[in-house]
């Protein structure tokens, strides 16, 4: 029998970040001493907190309640999102070591927000150059982020290394972008305008930069080129002359006074061909990577997400997204569903020793908002479960079940059929009253038979009603019962001498798990029903 109960309402809670929620705990003091309790958390994770509470001086028999504020960090301290479980510990004050925990289950919503920043802003190349994109995740909650970008006029060609990555909570992660197009000819340096965009997090982010490509003549070149020009014509005569008589590398003279001038080799710019990301949302996994390979591109990292519409294993997007302008053997990322989000779970409570009203009742309440699972009741019979307690339950307690399902309670209708008589046990049925009306230990004793063995409810000495030992099952040997009580903090063996029919000997042996001598004692008890 336990020194104390302890009763928690509710047993699920749901904060965002920076959130409190109370959590009602009562306490029964069933020891026989007056005692003070204290309530606080145990083995939680960082950022959820709760002031200690005590209650007052409990009597034995009597009940108590506190109110305990839960509480999770806001910022860089929260905790990470999704359920976790906290302990709520009871310990008496006058002996720390007597002590229960039960547990509560708590979702932590993600909170936070996400940056995607580009460096640098300006960026100087030819045909082609290399930007960082830098995504700070200040959530408490990691998630993967596809890349892509665009240009205003849909010239510039991007590749990501890597396409795809996993920002931690409170962390960055950053990739590598080379952005490629056709450089003009000549001119003026010419700026493209960029979009860049990472998306799979809570919401898309989104950055800009600028890419500043220079012409492959200089604008100062043509203006060299005509004054050369004109130079040459003044001075036609006698350059020529001295051009017809000069063996020079870059001139060969030829037969007739004829020259020839020297080879410049044009390359021509070779444009690369490019393709665009095709559609792949209602697709399988499978067949959206066909559809890329078809058109030359690669698939690349699956991001799985639950989603309320799309089945699960349907591909919901490609990213970069269909008809991003890419290189052929880029990779695409694909988003897959994972199907919709799972209905909420509450775990279902402890119904054992509880009669059907109140096993209802506790199912009903096991959650906000009420009511919380359905009961089914059910009977059956027991011999060690009396008449109108819960026998059994399906679910079994702790087991995780939605919110509105069904809990199928079985309530025990006693044994099935009546004890029969005569057995070893039956000299000791009855009602037994302890001769010393002053004692400290057992004043009474209601004793039953199952099954041969005696089933003794005893009461133990307190004030102001008697305690409530409940009952145990002993043997029987002769005149003799033997029979054990385990109270956690004290094992008691305790065997029953009938002297004759009206008066019986109990002696009992107290051996405490605790810092008290063990010690023995002896009392006489008469029948008085």
């Amino acid at each position: 029998m336990s020194l104390f109960r302890m009763d928690i309402s509710p047993t699920l809670l749901e904060l965002q970040p920076g959130a409190s929620a109370q959590l009602q705990v009562s306490v029964t003091n069933f020891s026989q001493i007056v005692d003070e309790f204290e309530i606080g958390l145990v083995s939680t994770a960082p950022g959820i907190s709760a002031v200690p509470q005590r209650l007052p001086l409990l009597d034995d028999g009597r009940s108590g309640s506190a109110t305990l504020v839960v509480a999770v960090t806001a910022g860089h301290g929260a905790p990470p999102a999704g359920q976790t479980v906290i302990g709520v510990r009871v310990h008496s004050l006058s002996d720390p070591s007597v002590s229960q925990v039960e547990e509560v289950r708590l979702t932590v919503g993600s909170a936070g927000t996400s940056q995607l920043s580009v460096e640098p802003k300006v960026v100087r190349g030819g045909g082609s150059a290399r930007l960082q994109l830098i995504v700070t995740n200040n959530r408490n909650s990691a998630h993967p982020v596809g890349f892509s970008g665009e240009d205003t006029e849909r010239l510039v060609r991007f590749s990501f290394e890597p396409q795809v990555v996993t920002v931690p909570p409170w962390s960055q992660q950053a990739t590598t972008v080379t952005v490629r197009a056709r450089r003009p000819l000549t001119g003026a340096d010419v700026g493209r305008q960029l979009t860049f965009r990472a998306e799979g997090g809570p919401e898309p982010l989104t950055d800009s930069a600028s890419f500043i490509q220079s012409a492959r003549v200089h604008p100062t070149v043509p203006r060299v080129i005509g004054a050369v020009i004109a130079l040459a014509v003044i001075a036609g005569s006698v350059l020529l002359a001295a051009f017809l008589t000069r063996d020079d590398d870059d001139n060969t003279t030829v037969a007739g006074g004829q020259t020839t001038p020297p080879v410049t080799e044009s390359v021509p710019e070779v444009a690369v061909e490019t393709v665009s990301v095709p559609p792949v949302a209602g697709l399988s996994e499978v067949d959206a990577a066909s559809a890329l390979t078809a058109v030359g591109l690669s698939s690349g990292s699956v991001i799985q997400t639950n989603h309320e519409s799309v089945p699960n294993g349907v591909v919901i997007d490609a990213v970069p997204p269909p008809g991003t302008v890419l290189d052929p053997g880029t990779e695409v990322a694909l988003l897959v569903s994972t199907g919709p989000q799972p209905p909420p779970t509450v775990p279902v409570p402890d119904l054992a020793e509880l009669d059907e009203d109140a096993a209802v009742d506790a199912l009903g309440s096991a959650c906000d908002p009420e009511p919380c699972f359905a009961a089914s009741v059910a009977r059956d019979f027991s011999d060690d479960v009396v008449d109108g307690v819960v026998l059994r339950q399906e679910p079994s307690a702790g087991a995780a079940a939605e919110i509105g399902s069904q809990v199928t309670v079985i309530i025990s209708l006693g044994p099935e059929e009546t004890e029969p008589e005569g057995t070893a046990a039956t000299p000791f049925v009855g009602m037994w009253t302890n001769e010393d009306l002053n004692t400290g230990g057992n004043t009474r004793f209601e004793i039953g038979e199952v099954d041969g063995m005696v089933a003794v409810h005893a009461f133990g000495k307190c004030h102001p009603t008697d305690c409530d030992w409940e009952t145990e099952l002993g043997t029987v040997s002769g005149s003799t019962a033997s029979l054990v009580w385990d109270q956690g903090f004290v094992v008691r063996q305790m065997e029953m001498e009938l002297l004759d029919e009206t008066r019986m000997k109990v002696t009992t042996s107290h051996q405490y798990t605790d810092s008290r001598p063990d010690r023995f004692d002896e009392a006489f008890f008469l029948r008085t029903g």
